[in-house]
């Protein structure tokens, strides 16, 4: 399906620090998207959408069909009165400052994958991907690169968590799931973990950002702390281990089981930090809801001692009773919560986990990565085997030429990767035979493309196709507009 140009709309002059319908009119260049990209017309293009938020606060788009499901993800329970607002309104765009509402509007047919909710800081360029889905409207979702605040608490039920200690434990080794179960315990109230999700669309193809953030309460800081996170499997079918692509966070390896789990560690958790992974597709709202983690820590501690000099070993009966130490007295000097320590480390430590496990060790970490067997590589780019690798289209802007007269446009946008230059062009055809005349004219890189029109002033999608000698041709398309 041929996706037309990205559809801009960016405020100039002097940003107002007051949100009114006159300063938001990309709103309604958004509602003309939504409705492009609806019906069959649209049904499974893509498009981008960039704008920027003239005022202070923040926008929030909410999933008007998705009202219960966003209110049960809790990503609004920080925000209570835009919950009162989703809860009890119509609105499906909300732009708040503090705990204002200082505008609000409705647009149809938009449609937000889990959590159901989009929410974007003010005086940012945004930049958004839209999905046509037909009769259901369009689904808009965060560019990769987007900064974005929504995000999900991941505040696991006692059955959600016993369900992720059977798959990170494996279901019958008691020992690890005793151990782990009392390190989430120890973290409880003193470190945050929220999640957020990101898909686009890209020249490369389609991606997912998985991320999580893990914050501890002001005051105390964690030691030998872990972060977990499975997908059910019976819920949610990945193939894990071919569409992953890269990992990073933790300051120590990655353990990786395609089954799927992952687990980073942390010496000690002193602020918040992040941890992310990367997809080769785009995950639907099923598999979103079960990207399900919990935090575990061995000792939470005051932050006014400094961590590294808290050794958890320390922390027991016979270091007391051999130093004369009163633990009932001289604990709370150390640390803020201190439950019986448990440990597990054979399954999580690279050096004895089980054989279906990888780690990602540091210097893999934020590359492009595979797993081949266990053990995970730097992934090889994709070459033919005359080593030049397959051209690939960018954006083409559209081309306008006025009734009886001529226009050009450069075709430098092309990209051969292997920088060889080898290209030959072509035209496949056009979608309204005998309007206007294309031809390519230059070579390679410095290709132009010359169109010729007549008396009608329609629009003509022209298909082009380029070659490098190599691999199969690749196509792409080109509207070219009549003009004045």
């Amino acid at each position: 399906m041929v996706a037309y140009g990205a559809y801009k709309y960016l405020f100039t002059g002097e940003d107002s620090i007051v949100c009114t319908a006159q300063k938001l009119l990309f709103l309604g260049d958004l509602q003309n998207e939504i409705t492009s990209m609806s019906g069959s017309q649209g049904y499974k293009s893509t498009d981008s959408f960039s704008f920027k938020i003239p005022c202070d606060g923040e926008i929030y788009f909410i999933d008007s069909g998705k009202r219960k499901e966003l209110l049960d993800s809790k990503s609004l329970d920080n925000k209570i009165l835009l919950k009162d607002a989703v809860e009890s309104g119509t609105a499906n765009v909300i732009v708040m400052e503090g705990d204002k509402i200082l505008l609000s509007r409705n647009i149809s047919g938009l449609n937000i994958p889990y959590p159901h909710n989009l929410c974007f800081g003010s005086n940012r360029k945004v930049k958004v991907e839209i999905l046509g889905l037909g009769a259901a409207g369009a689904q808009m979702t965060p560019s990769c690169d987007a900064i974005e605040c929504t995000v999900v608490p991941e505040d696991l039920t006692t059955d959600e968590i016993e369900n992720l200690l059977n798959q990170v434990c494996d279901n019958d080794n008691d020992d690890c799931k005793d151990a782990e179960r009392q390190n989430i315990e120890n973290a409880k109230g003193f470190v945050d973990l929220k999640l957020r999700v990101r898909s686009c669309f890209t020249d490369e193809g389609d991606k997912t950002i998985v991320e999580f953030i893990a914050t501890p309460k002001p005051g105390v800081a964690a030691k030998e702390v872990k972060i977990f996170e499975t997908i059910d499997k019976t819920k949610c079918s990945i193939d894990f281990k071919n569409s992953l692509t890269k990992v990073e966070g933790g300051d120590g390896d990655i353990i990786v089981n395609p089954d799927p789990m992952l687990v980073w560690p942390f010496t000690t958790l002193k602020e918040e930090q992040k941890v992310s992974y990367e997809l080769s597709l785009i995950l639907d709202d099923n598999c979103r809801k079960e990207l399900k983690a919990a935090v575990g820590a061995e000792v939470i501690a005051k932050k006014d001692k400094p961590i590294e000099q808290i050794k958890v070993e320390d922390l027991n009966e016979n270091f007391a009773s051999r130093r004369g130490i009163d633990l009932s007295r001289d604990r709370g000097k150390l640390v803020v919560n201190l439950p019986q320590i448990k440990r597990h480390n054979q399954r999580f430590n690279p050096a004895t986990a089980p054989p279906e496990f990888v780690k990602v060790p540091e210097d893999k970490k934020r590359k492009s990565i595979e797993i081949v067997g266990n053990q995970v590589q730097i992934r090889a780019q994709q070459t033919s085997p005359g080593g030049n690798e397959a051209p690939r289209w960018r954006t083409i802007t559209d081309l306008s030429v006025g009734t009886g007269k001529s226009g050009t446009r450069p075709l430098a946008n092309f990209v051969d990767d292997d920088n060889k230059n080898a290209l030959t062009f072509s035209i496949v055809g056009y979608d309204k035979n005998g309007i206007i005349n294309c031809n390519i004219n230059g070579r390679d890189t410095s290709s132009t493309l010359l169109c010729q029109r007549g008396d009608d002033e329609g629009d003509v999608v022209v298909t082009l196709s380029v070659n490098d000698g190599v691999n199969q041709a690749v196509t792409s398309t080109i509207l070219v507009a009549g003009g004045d």
